[in-house]
């Protein structure tokens, strides 16, 4: 299938190109754990929150420090517990030792500990959605996929074993959905309580990476996997979590689906491929989840992370934050905040702000992580007002 381009792109002067760095000291899975063959791990896709209207310039601030920021850890997606704090959930390790499990926490966004969670050795933690006063996480191990439960965000459930490997998780007004791999197929969860799950095989070899809710439509992005081995990005969509229909977006070839979101202006899933100078980010819309287009291409840029501010989708990568008011025409700014870090996930926070975590792989000490708060400044007045 053809990429089509149907677009005016607008690209702010000064556009930083961000080196392409390993995903965050992420840790090769040990066998029988079933990770996504991804560049850049995979993300939750945040619900908007804030949809009021318009929103002005954001002005950003990036915490380094935390407790074991600096222990090699892998950053996966982040999310907001049901008392208000802020989770980022992914894995720490050594440099001999296979990962663990990990979760941060924070009040505000400005001082981090870790959760208090018993992970198994060879685990790490993917997903955290929370449905009333519930909170369930999702991840794999050495031998396969690993889910926690929590009913107020601080006594928390031991790993329990569950069939297939969720990647990404949502909450939707009947329940949970989830996004992974089961068996090599990629499959899609619903489970109306965390507890009990439904899987639907979406293709037989594959991995389903981003699960969105467009108002009661599900949406899934991945890839299949042709027998030759290479990948062809690929959308489900659902009106019911069973049924599910399938569209390509691109030929296949060598690809990653970095991130996926829903925003006021649309679906916006991002698929990446390598270039002669770096990763190539291509960004796909749909109004609907059906039909999609090509409007926007980043090269070399890696694109690691997608949400929404106000009434714009936002998108953060190549040191840049990109926002579009209808997800066909994108502006690039420039944010130094970014430099150096692969931004792996972005929801927008109950009161309007914005959460990001990323890490980044700084050589033979393996990685750190950074946490980043957005407050979006008032709209500028209209001259002469």
């Amino acid at each position: 299938m053809a990429r089509s381009r149907s677009t005016v792109v607008i690209v702010a002067a000064g556009l930083l190109s961000l080196a392409a760095t390993a995903p965050g000291g992420a840790q090769s899975p040990s066998a029988g754990a079933a990770a996504p063959s991804e560049s850049v791990v995979p993300s939750v896709s945040p619900d908007p929150a804030v949809r009021a209207g318009p929103a002005g310039p954001v002005t950003w601030s990036v915490v380094t420090k935390g407790k074991d920021f600096d222990a090699n850890p892998a950053v996966y997606s982040v999310g907001q517990l049901p008392d208000g704090r802020l989770i980022v959930v992914g894995s720490v390790a050594d440099l001999v030792a296979p990962p663990v499990g990990a979760a941060w926490v924070s009040a505000d966004g400005s001082k981090w500990g870790r959760l208090k969670l018993k992970s198994p050795k060879g685990s790490s933690i993917t997903a955290v959605a929370s449905l009333g006063t519930q909170t369930v996480l999702t991840g794999f191990g050495d031998d396969g996929g690993l889910t926690w439960s929590s009913a107020d965000g601080s006594a928390w459930s031991k790993a329990s074993p569950m069939e297939g490997t969720i990647y990404t998780l949502i909450a939707t007004p009947t329940g949970y959905a989830g996004a992974g791999i089961l068996g090599g197929a990629a499959t899609a969860w619903t489970s109306p309580d965390g507890a009990t799950w439904t899987t639907s095989t979406l293709a037989p070899s594959g991995r389903a990476l981003h699960v969105l809710d467009m108002d009661g439509t599900l949406v899934v992005a991945g890839a299949t996997t042709g027998a030759d081995g290479v990948s062809t990005p690929t959308v489900w969509v659902s009106p019911d979590g069973v049924t599910w229909t399938a569209s390509a977006l691109a030929d296949p070839g060598t690809w990653s689906i970095p991130t996926a979101a829903t925003t006021p202006a649309g679906a916006v899933v991002v698929v990446s491929e390598p270039g002669q100078e770096g990763s190539i980010s291509h960004v796909f819309t749909s109004p609907d989840g059906g039909t999609w287009s090509e409007t926007f291409t980043l090269e070399p840029g890696s694109i690691g992370a997608s949400g929404s501010v106000g009434t714009d989708a936002l998108l953060i990568g190549g040191g840049s934050v990109l926002r579009s008011p209808d997800g066909v025409i994108w502006v690039s700014t420039p944010e130094a905040v970014f430099d150096g870090w692969a931004a792996r996930d972005l929801i927008t926070l109950a009161d309007g702000r914005l959460f990001v975590a990323g890490d980044a792989y700084i050589g033979q000490t393996g990685s750190a992580m950074a946490t980043f708060i957005g407050e979006v400044q008032p709209l500028p007045s209209p001259a002469g007002s």
